[in-house]
């Protein structure tokens, strides 16, 4: 009979054996499966909008996986050292949601600039940092569109593809033109944005706390080129004219960097000018009434700024023109650069020519002067050489005269 149960016995003893390793599997997959369960965890999310010059809101919605007691938020604007932290109070548990308004009208951000920003939460373990995130603060009132070609991108909103085909040739030329003489150090994207209207950029502006004039140096922080056309039969001369000149201040500001407010401003808009694929023709009719008129501004008085007035404006921004015009065909590109390199590294207005060209900021404009006049009388030794020369030549002449003349027969 024992032989006969022998096998049963074994069947049980066996299922006995496997009982604990059964329940341990249970107890595993008990821990495992009940907290996916047990924890209904809603990722937090994150989230950004604003109304162009007005606010803009920092959101924070979800259900975290621990308590979170407090939340804190950090922004900064590209290129921009200084951290803003804003601290904010909130219900202590899991569900979380808080909102940060940022008024525009009090705090206004930059048009077209990046906001980086973080989210911070204090937990019963320690603070927990959300990834780093960031907003391009477009100007969201205008429906752009855009085209991109070898790194730049054309956004406009009235005037059709004909418009940006003609921004797009504008800016390629000036890129290729401004190379020559200011090399960016490490190129990027070039983002272009073509208001309809001046007012309309102007206004844009305003709402960002900030405006523009001619001869200011414009704002190449932004990293953007800024310009206003939209009838694409006056495109050409409209966008020659500005957008090579706002891509001159880009160029600078890359090779100057924090340096770029200290360069000499005749220097600065000299450049620029020079730049522009449409000269002003005004511009030079108003520089050789004021040279004819001896009405031109000292050199040393456009170091720091232009002077205010549209007129004397204006003149400055003819003068500095053709000085650096001056500069390039006397002393070469070479010169030009090695000049800009002195003010980057920090020389004054009058050290950095003294520098580079060997002459004082007063000898160069009387240099300027000197050649811009249509006849303009000889230095006292350039007079002296050449009057010698002129009394050698006559008496050569007379010379000759005399040996030509027959000799007369001497009388008996």
């Amino acid at each position: 009979m024992w032989r006969a149960n022998a096998g049963l016995w074994r069947r049980w003893l066996s299922l006995l054996l496997l009982l604990p390793g059964l329940g341990g599997l249970g107890l595993l997959l008990a821990a495992v499966a009940p907290a996916g369960a047990q924890t209904t965890t809603v990722p937090l999310s994150s989230s950004v909008d604003y109304t162009f010059g007005q606010a803009m809101h920092f959101r924070l919605r979800g259900e975290s996986d621990t308590p979170v007691e407090g939340a804190t938020l950090t922004w900064s604007l590209q290129g921009d050292g200084q951290r803003h932290e804003v601290p904010l109070a909130l219900l202590p548990g899991r569900v979380v949601s808080v909102t940060y308004t940022l008024h525009l009208t009090d705090s206004p951000l930059p048009p077209f600039s990046t906001v980086y920003y973080q989210w911070r939460l204090a937990t019963p373990a320690g603070a927990v940092a959300l990834p780093l995130e960031s907003v391009a603060y477009v100007d969201n009132r205008v429906r752009w569109q855009q085209v991109t070609r070898q790194g730049i991108t054309v956004h406009w909103a009235e005037g059709g593809p004909a418009l940006a085909e003609t921004a797009l040739n504008v800016a390629l030329a000036a890129q290729d033109r401004l190379a020559q003489l200011l090399p960016r150090p490490d190129p990027q994207p070039l983002p272009i944005y073509i208001y309809p209207t001046t007012a309309d950029l102007r206004a844009a502006l305003r709402l960002s706390g900030r405006d523009r004039l001619a001869g200011q140096g414009g704002l190449p922080a932004l990293g953007v080129v800024l310009v206003a056309a939209a009838n694409p039969r006056t495109a050409e001369l409209d966008l020659g004219r500005d957008m090579p000149r706002e891509m001159a201040y880009l160029s600078l500001y890359a090779l100057a960097g924090e340096q770029y407010g200290m360069l000499p401003a005749w220097l600065r808009e000299g450049l620029a000018g020079y730049a522009e694929a449409v000269p002003d023709p005004g511009r030079a009719a108003r520089l050789a009434a004021a040279q004819a008129a001896g009405t031109t501004l000292p050199l040393a008085e456009l170091c720091a700024s232009f002077p205010a007035g549209a007129e004397a404006l204006a003149l400055a921004d003819a003068q500095s023109e053709a000085l650096v015009r001056y500069i390039l065909a006397s002393y070469g590109d070479a010169a030009l650069r090695q000049l800009l390199q002195s003010y980057v590294a920090g020389a004054g207005c009058d050290a950095g020519v003294a520098q580079t060209l060997g002459l004082s900021l007063v000898d160069l404009e009387a240099e300027w002067l000197a050649a811009a006049r249509p006849g303009e009388t000889l230095p006292a030794n350039q007079w002296q050489s050449s009057a010698l020369w002129l009394i050698l030549l006559l008496a050569g002449f007379g010379l000759m005269a005399l040996l030509w003349l027959p000799l007369r027969p001497v009388a008996k």
